[in-house]
């Protein structure tokens, strides 16, 4: 929108973040992430684009990263006009952001340039069966009924994406990113968290994976939050100083 479209005016290309809603790889729309977009548009002055991704059930693992993929790599490649490759951050929030950082390992074995920075908000990136996953994070069964996403919410989620996957499959790094045997050479990271949220754990346990990969990473803990926090900047204060460090990631990276 419009602090984006001004820098741009020049004819120039310039700054880019290209945003994956949330939702579950189901729900969510262009809409519903619209006020995080702008958030990010005008405090941090740079053109956003938001992904209208094919989404489950009726279009399950891999649709949606192939919308994205398809997207990102001509961003980092020069192909879209707009936009300086050099200069592009891609970001989500939950399953926006397993879509944004599958899309890093995706370009990194295809030898494709890496965005500037990937930012991850409540990332979702184990995807093995649920009953699986809630035995090895504490905060999905410390939340397993909420606030806000229950583990009902999960299983249908999983059921609808990548349900009809066999066990390999969900392993696989494109699938579970913190289950990739190489993190190396992907693109440094930016991870938030919210403090009570089943997500919580595994945000954290994915960072850890990053650094210990060689992957530069900062890790943030919004400690009175929930889950959908950053769509939620209108509503609550903590949303907004939280979207507000993260604008503060972009303009370190891009040095504006």
């Amino acid at each position: 929108p419009e602090a984006g479209a001004a820098r741009w005016q020049g004819g120039k290309p310039a700054p880019a973040i290209i945003y994956m809603h949330g939702g579950g790889w189901a729900t969510g729309s262009l809409d519903s992430h619209d006020s995080t977009c702008r958030f990010l548009c005008r405090r941090s002055s740079v053109q956003v684009y938001s992904i209208d991704y094919r989404m489950a059930p009726e279009h399950p693992f891999p649709a949606s990263l192939e919308d994205a993929t398809t997207v990102i790599s001509a961003a980092v490649s020069g192909r879209i006009a707009e936009i300086d490759p050099e200069q592009v951050i891609i970001a989500g929030d939950s399953a926006g952001a397993h879509l944004a950082t599958a899309s890093t390992l995706w370009l990194r074995d295809r030898g494709l340039p890496q965005p500037a920075l990937q930012m991850l908000f409540a990332p979702i990136v184990d995807l093995r069966e649920v009953d699986e996953v809630m035995a090895t994070y504490a905060s999905r069964r410390e939340f397993h009924d909420g606030p806000y996403i229950t583990e009902d919410h999960f299983r249908w989620y999983d059921k609808a994406f990548v349900g009809e996957l066999s066990d390999e499959e969900r392993r696989g790094d494109l699938v579970s990113p913190i289950l990739a045997e190489d993190l190396s050479g992907i693109a440094p990271a930016y991870v938030a968290v919210a403090g009570h949220d089943p997500l919580r754990d595994e945000g954290e346990a994915y960072a850890a994976r990053l650094d210990e990969a060689g992957v530069p990473v900062t890790a943030r803990r919004h400690r009175g939050l929930v889950h959908p926090f950053v769509n939620s900047s209108v509503i609550w204060s903590g949303s907004g100083r939280a979207l507000d460090e993260a604008v503060g990631a972009v303009r370190h990276v891009l040095g504006i």
